[in-house]
């Protein structure tokens, strides 16, 4: 029979599970993009589930031998004790945040915050499950989780659904057996045990399946019937593609008909002539307009019949011949009025960052201006994949590719033919088109639209492969020195690098092999040895913006580093190239909409590197921008976490013995680590309630007599076990442990009700308890029991 305010064994597991859903649901529909749901689930069950598992059955444990057995009492109120840990699981979030912000790391809005307080504030209720109280309150809880990241999570698919469904599940045998317990049915015999009609459940739930069943995979005719008594405004069949009543959710008010710019990442399939700015224009307001050059133009009188009128306006990307200029002006900074404050976003990146994203790449430079690279006029190589509209390119063997990502990249204000896609594509999806001549290449590795801008609103899906620096430094390659063949070594009489620059990139590589080791020197130089200031410009008639940049100004915007490790690594005969584009910063991610925007302010300059294989690597030399981490499996995970703990413990070798003696101490005294602590707990809480002093001392008590090798059976009472031992001591010990016994008659089975009095007055029954739990330590009971026959206690 179950105690009065306590809650059945079946109620407890199921609201245990209901908040483990709730949780597993709630943290995989808040999970940032780019993160493996795998580890966040393995994270989520590790972290928050096993320990409230492990809570909950040490209190109820601990619940059932403290308190009475009989119907007629109810638990214990929870004491201080209790309150502080719900405070303290609710404010765990907050200082977790508040660490983060001083150590400079992601911080999440206050919405999150409030959620994973609440979500610790359920799994801790769910602990306490076996009062009834608090169990309610962790189903409501957990409800409410479940109905936020219900909405919230629907990226996340399975990875949502299904603990979205166990708890659906669970939440109905739930109110099932709290209504059944309510009733107080009783099979009429005397074990009082509930007889609930769990066929008839089953039978239930498995009509609901065969329904679902048969939506799922059944005839479109009745799948349709079935989903048409779900009342939703866009409706089944001949429904209203432009409904924007209920929730908005009509064919053409999905796809974004109206605004394909907006920030959701939706399919449109509506293509929108807009004037734009490209990525001329976004690098001319962030960086100043060139210095324009005083130069002769040869006119030429064109007749009538050479003159053609153009319909419309040739897309930026598509010209030819584009420059990139070194020499700027300071840019202005123009007030922004009050409609151009909320500017819109050139892309916005649903995926891991930080992300480089190529639109141009540039080879040839005269000490002031990169000139583009010629439009590349390889084929594009792409194959349909079946049942589907994903291109998939020609996959490359390079051993320094590491593991895939995906990546959504949606076009918002961006006029550009050049697709803003990762590095090292392997496949990639433009909504419905399945044409692979729609595309080509801009330059190696830059896909472009042919003969046309990508619309804004677009969505492209992609999957790219990372690069593992680790393994690159793997390959043996040597410099090409004095190549004039190679234009991306050889400046072709167009520029003669200062000896002084030569001399100090010989400096930076001194006593380095060839390779990429040489290269990394390079780029760590210059992020560890300039500053990167944004709006510092060469001074104007500067015939060698490099020099000056190295030798003595030491500071200026991110495409003067580029500039100068282009140069500096040419005139150490690597092959490199100028490449500009977009940046998705990670500082920028927006957790309430999930993606990265990316404004005109991330436009951004680099430099890569070209391979003895023939794949580009991109090189970061500006400080304040990073490349995207490998991504790497679960075994290339563990061999390296493993590498990493046998040279951390080869390096501290004398930590470890330590941080081993300590742990080995602690396991062989653990009993008195754990009888110390349990004695300094009975300190705080005895005196201020006396039964349930006596019951804390009893406790304590018989955990001692457990550790010493003579635990108490359970079908003996307290008297017939311990009134031997207790003939073994002497004086205040042994009537300690006499009136101990004797108070847990009273505290164990005396019922508490107005003017029935205890045995002693209450300052001799907390004295009484602090003399049993004195005299009676590990050491006496390991004393007396060898002393005492079994036969005699038994």
């Amino acid at each position: 029979m179950v105690a009065k305010g306590y809650e059945d064994a079946r109620v407890r597991w199921i609201t245990l599970a209901m908040a483990a859903f709730a949780t597993t649901a709630l943290e995989q529909a808040v999970l940032e993009p780019g993160r493996s749901r795998g580890i966040a689930l393995a994270m989520t069950v590790g972290v928050l589930i096993i320990p409230v598992l492990v809570a909950a059955l040490i209190l109820a444990h601990r619940e059932k031998r403290l308190s009475p057995a009989s119907s007629a009492d109810a638990p214990s109120t929870p004491g201080v004790v209790s309150l502080v840990i719900f405070l303290l699981l609710f404010a765990l979030p907050f200082c977790l945040e508040a660490g983060r912000s001083l150590l400079g790391g992601r911080t999440m809005t206050g919405e999150f915050i409030l959620l994973a307080s609440l979500r610790n504030i359920g799994l801790g209720l769910a602990a306490y499950a076996h009062r009834a109280t608090h169990a309610r309150l962790s189903a409501l809880v957990s409800l409410f989780l479940v109905t936020v990241a219900s909405p919230v999570g629907g990226e996340g698919g399975p990875a949502v659904l299904v603990p979205v469904g166990g708890f659906a599940l669970a939440g109905m045998f739930w109110l099932m057996l709290v209504y059944w317990k309510g009733l107080q049915l009783t099979s009429g015999t005397t074990s009082g045990t509930p007889r609930y009609p769990l066929a008839s459940a089953a039978w239930m739930l498995g009509a609901v399946a065969l329904i679902a069943t048969v939506a799922a995979v059944g005839p479109t005719r009745a799948a349709t019937a079935l989903i048409g008594l779900v009342p939703t405004s866009g409706g089944t069949g001949e429904s209203d593609p432009n409904a924007r009543s209920g929730v908005n959710d009509g064919d053409n008010e999905v796809d974004a008909s109206q605004n394909p710019q907006s920030v959701g990442f939706t399919e449109s399939e509506i293509y929108l002539e807009t004037d734009r700015p490209s990525l001329y224009d976004a690098f001319n307001e962030s960086y100043g307009e060139p210095f324009k050059r005083n130069k002769m133009d040869k006119m030429i009188a064109l007749g009538p019949q050479n003159v053609r009128e153009q319909k419309e306006r040739p897309a930026e990307n598509l010209r030819a011949g584009r420059e990139f200029s070194a020499v700027r002006k300071k840019p202005e900074l123009r007030p922004k009025r009050p409609s151009e404050r909320d500017a819109k976003a050139l892309v916005y990146i649903k995926g891991s960052t930080p992300l480089h994203m190529a639109l141009t790449t540039y080879s040839h430079f005269n000490g002031m201006t990169w000139s583009e690279e010629p439009c590349c006029n390889w084929d594009l190589n792409a194959e349909l994949e079946p049942h589907g509209t994903w291109l998939k390119l020609s996959k490359s063997i390079a051993g320094f590719l590491s593991g895939a990502i995906t990546h959504q990249v949606k076009i918002g204000t961006l006029d550009s033919s050049a697709m803003p896609l990762p590095p090292h594509l392997v496949r990639f999806r433009v909504g419905s088109v399945n044409r692979p001549d729609f595309f080509g290449w801009a330059q190696y590795g830059i896909v472009r639209m042919t003969d046309r801008t990508v619309p804004a609103g677009t969505v492209i899906d992609t999957e790219a492969r990372t690069v593992d620096p680790a393994k690159i430094g793997e390959t043996a390659f040597d410099p090409c020195l004095n190549d004039q063949k190679d234009h991306h070594i050889s400046f072709r009489g167009e520029y003669v690098a200062d000896p002084r620059v030569a001399e100090l990139a010989r400096a930076w590589v001194a006593n380095l092999p060839g390779g990429w080791i040489q290269v990394e020197a390079v780029v760590n130089a210059l992020r560890l040895r300039y500053e990167h200031d944004r709006a510092a410009t060469s001074s104007e008639g500067c015939t060698d913006v490099v020099a000056e940049f190295l030798l003595r100004t030491r500071r200026g915007p991110d495409y003067l580093f580029a500039t100068a490790s282009a140069v500096i690594l040419r005139s150490l005969g690597y092959p490199v190239r100028l490449v500009s584009g977009l940046y998705a910063a990670p500082g920028r991610y927006d957790p309430v909409t999930r993606h990265t925007p990316v404004t005109r302010e991330d436009v951004h300059v680099w430099a890569e590197v070209r391979l003895p294989d023939g794949l580009w690597v991109a090189i970061e030399p500006t400080p304040g921008y990073e490349l995207m981490p490998p991504s790497r499996t679960w075994t290339e995970r563990l061999a390296r976490a493993l590498m990493a703990a046998v040279r951390w413990g080869r390096n501290h070798w004398l930590i470890l013995s330590v941080m081993t003696l300590v742990f080995a101490g602690v396991v062989y005294w653990r009993r008195h680590l754990f009888d110390r602590l349990a004695t300094f707990r009975f300190g705080l809480d005895s005196g201020r309630n006396p039964r349930r002093s006596v019951l804390l001392a009893l406790s304590l008590v018989e955990r001692r007599a457990r550790w010493a090798g003579c635990p108490r059976p359970e079908q003996l009472t307290l008297g017939r076990w311990y009134q031997p031992l207790a003939r073994q001591g002497a004086g205040e010990s042994r009537i300690a442990l006499e009136a101990l016994v004797r108070l847990a008659d009273w505290a164990l089975h005396a019922p508490d009700r107005p003017g029935l009095s205890p045995p002693l007055n209450d300052a001799d029954i907390v004295r009484t308890c602090r003399d049993a739990v004195r005299s009676w330590t590990r050491a006496r009971f390991r004393a007396s029991f060898p002393l005492t026959p079994r036969k005699a206690m038994t």
